[in-house]
Parts: structure tokens; C-alpha cells; sequence
């Protein structure tokens, strides 16, 4: 009697480690789900920011050569002097 009480105590202590290690796998892959998210949207997100951060540059360096070039005139005289 005492035998089989043993035996269902260590069934149910089995089963219940078990389930503990399904829990942790599971929750060890949802971790490694998340981190490589996590990696692929970093990936995503610099490229992205590259390409912001180039175009605010190309804009501010089209502002100032537009600056610089207002004063000519295609055909190489100054605005000035092509108002006669």
C-alpha cells in the first residue's frame, strides 16, 4: 500500500516537472521569437534612418548651392546685369 501511494506521489511530482518544462520551453521560445523581432525591426529601422538623415542633409546642402547660385544666371552673367 505504502508503495503504490509513493509511486502516484511521484507520478504527479513527474508530471508536474513536465509541465514546468513545456513552460519553460515555451517561454524560452517566445524569448527567442522577441529578441530576434527585435533584431529585424533594428535592421529595419536603421537603413530608414540612413535614408532620413541623408535626405535632410541633401536638402539643406540643395538650399545653400541654391543660395549660392540665385545671383548667376544661366549663361554666366550676373542676375544684375542681365535685368538691363
Amino acid at each position: 500500500m505504502r508503495c503504490r501511494e509513493r509511486t502516484k506521489e511521484l507520478a504527479a511530482s513527474l508530471d508536474d516537472l513536465r509541465t514546468a518544462q513545456d513552460r519553460l520551453i515555451q517561454t524560452e521560445k517566445l524569448a527567442s521569437l522577441g529578441q530576434l523581432t527585435a533584431g529585424i525591426a533594428h535592421e529595419i529601422k536603421n537603413p530608414l534612418n540612413f535614408v532620413n538623415n541623408f535626405s535632410s542633409l541633401s536638402a539643406e546642402l540643395t538650399d545653400e548651392l541654391s543660395d549660392v547660385l540665385k545671383p548667376v544666371t544661366l549663361d554666366g552673367r550676373s542676375a544684375k546685369t542681365s535685368t538691363n
